[in-house]
């Protein structure tokens, strides 16, 4: 591995990851300054409190009532529980860059042709696009910490803010990998695109069914669901769990070697 692969597709797709990790930054912005005082959370606290029951148990996980009336859990639950679904949309875009796209287009067969290992090019550019995650919640946490300078009033506890941003990476490198794994099997992005997006909605619909109903059949299927094992309100009220972020990057290297194992089995159309 020479690293000219990973360095190009750095040099390729930093912009977007830039765009991405400000328009997230502000949306982080937007809902640190929301909370002026505890006046204005009590407010929001009663509006929400008029939800549904089911609603209110789907989005705000493991979390109590007690948390959620404070600035953190407000936080928390604005935040984090949609967090990862947006996220997951750049992992998918970023997991279609590794081989799909150029498979779509036409030029990978040209680019497999080439004295360059095809374990590199897949290696290589999925180590990039993780790298730029981190580049993309990096600049999102950077949105709250100025934020949270315009309500110097509001006690938010960075520090686990800044935690619960570090548990939503192993989830995005869990759909990085998955996303790679079908753009492998399927090499076609629209297929590859269509399926994973299908994992992802439907992950997310699940895991939101199961925590708003968790001493039913549901809330035993929610296990299903990747967002089960991120659940960032319960990380931010109560720290990480480690068998959950254990079991998520095992689950995505498994996926990525098995990418890994079928690329290198793909035949080149010459």
């Amino acid at each position: 591995m020479t690293g000219k692969i990973f360095v190009e597709t750095l040099r390729r797709n930093w912009r977007i990851m830039l765009y991405w990790g400000i328009g997230m930054g502000l949306y982080g912005v937007m809902i640190t300054v929301a909370v002026l005082d505890d006046k204005s959370l009590q407010q929001i606290m009663q509006v929400i409190e008029t939800m549904p029951s089911f609603i209110i148990q789907g989005f705000m996980g493991g979390a109590d009532i007690e948390f959620m009336s404070s600035a953190d859990g407000y936080f928390a639950i604005k935040f984090f529980s949609m967090a990862l679904l947006i996220y997951s949309l750049y992992a998918v875009t970023a997991g279609l860059a590794v081989t799909a796209n150029d498979e779509d287009a036409g030029i990978m067969d040209v680019f497999l042709s080439m004295p360059v290992p095809r374990w590199a090019v897949m290696l290589e550019r999925a180590l990039a696009f993780a790298v730029m995650m981190i580049g993309v919640l990096a600049l999102t946490y950077l949105g709250v910490l100025i934020g949270s300078m315009f309500v110097p009033q509001v006690s938010y506890d960075l520090v686990h803010i800044g935690v619960t941003f570090a548990n939503i990476y192993p989830s995005m490198i869990f759909v990085l990998s998955m996303t790679v794994l079908f753009g492998v099997l399927f090499r076609r992005r629209s297929v590859a695109l269509g399926v994973t997006a299908a994992v992802v909605a439907g992950s997310y619909f699940l895991d939101f069914v199961a925590s708003g109903a968790p001493d039913s059949f549901l809330g035993t299927l929610g296990y299903l669901s990747y967002f089960r094992f991120n659940d960032g309100v319960r990380v931010m009220q109560f720290g990480l769990e480690p068998l959950n972020i254990g079991l998520l990057v095992a689950v995505a290297v498994l996926l990525l070697a098995l990418a890994l194992w079928r690329f290198q089995k793909r035949d080149i159309g010459l």
